[in-house]
């Protein structure tokens, strides 16, 4: 379990029972539920998690035009159906997160 800003994260994976369902949800479709983490090297990422069977919904994307011009982004989906997203942000620029921390990359 990550704590942290008043927050918990904790991942969980569920060996039993056997043959469980999965689910393969679309980030517009209603109830679905991720979690999103800033990293330094997205291409670099999506290497390692492959072994553990982690895999690219669609390829890394770059916002364009609005506050967070240069950010790139990955949703992630595991084994399980779990989804993930990444978020890269430019070298040398801040950030807002939620409506108290701002923090700079680079």
């Amino acid at each position: 379990m990550v704590e942290g800003h008043g927050h918990k994260i904790e991942l969980l994976q569920y060996y039993s029972p056997a043959n469980r369902k999965t689910v393969d949800p679309r980030a517009c479709d209603a109830g679905f539920i991720h979690i999103a983490m800033y990293v330094d090297d997205i291409d670099a990422l999506l290497e390692r998690i492959k072994e553990g069977g982690w895999l690219p919904v669609g390829p890394p994307q770059r916002v364009e035009g609005v506050e967070r011009d240069g950010l790139r982004l990955v949703y992630v989906r595991g084994p399980d159906g779990v989804t993930l997203e990444f978020l890269q942000p430019p070298a040398r620029k801040k950030f807002t997160v939620g409506s108290e921390s701002t923090f700079e990359v680079g």
